[in-house]
């Protein structure tokens, strides 16, 4: 699968790339972290994702989308086709950090991750997320872009800490 990638929409001040660079291993980690909501295993899911990408390309199965500001990493989009489901992707991550919250990267990351889908042929995006009280901002995203509840699996992560799936048709 060649990677098929759209231009984000400009945001004053920002970069936007694809791929990922050796310095992202580092840059992931402090930009997961920065967030507040992410356990040290996930944030070291995140990285190593990164790591991945940057050692099997795109084998890997993983696509990045990275927003840069003059400081740094400020966003990030990650994602990649669902093994023997034809045409369906996860959207693994998409992070702000906090400082950037509010100017819309998180829905530009959102929404350019959903057009590189769809280039890669891909109908329907799924998300998972926690259903803990942290976790409401991003809920919050995804359903104000068109992402509905598909799936709720009950004390997933933890007693008390739900699995939400939600889905979105993309054609």
């Amino acid at each position: 699968m060649n990677e098929a990638t759209v231009p984000c929409r400009p945001i004053v001040g920002l970069t936007f790339r694809y791929e990922p660079r050796e310095a992202d291993c580092v840059s992931v980690r402090a930009l997961l972290e920065a967030t507040g909501v992410f356990t040290a295993e996930e944030v070291g899911v995140g990285v190593s994702l990164v790591r991945e990408r940057l050692e099997r390309g795109l084998e890997s199965g993983y696509y990045f989308l990275f927003a840069d500001s003059p400081e740094g990493l400020v966003g990030l989009g990650c994602y990649g086709p669902i093994g023997c489901a034809p045409g369906r992707f996860d959207i693994y991550w998409v992070a702000v950090t906090p400082e950037f919250h509010g100017l819309g990267i998180g829905r530009e990351l959102l929404r350019t991750c959903e057009a590189n889908i769809r280039r890669l042929g891909g109908v329907r995006a799924y998300v998972e997320t926690s259903s803990r009280d942290e976790y409401a901002p991003a809920r919050a995203l995804y359903e104000h872009n068109g992402y509905a509840v598909d799936a709720l699996q009950r004390d997933f992560y933890a007693d008390g800490d739900n699995k939400v799936t939600l889905v979105k048709v993309l054609i």
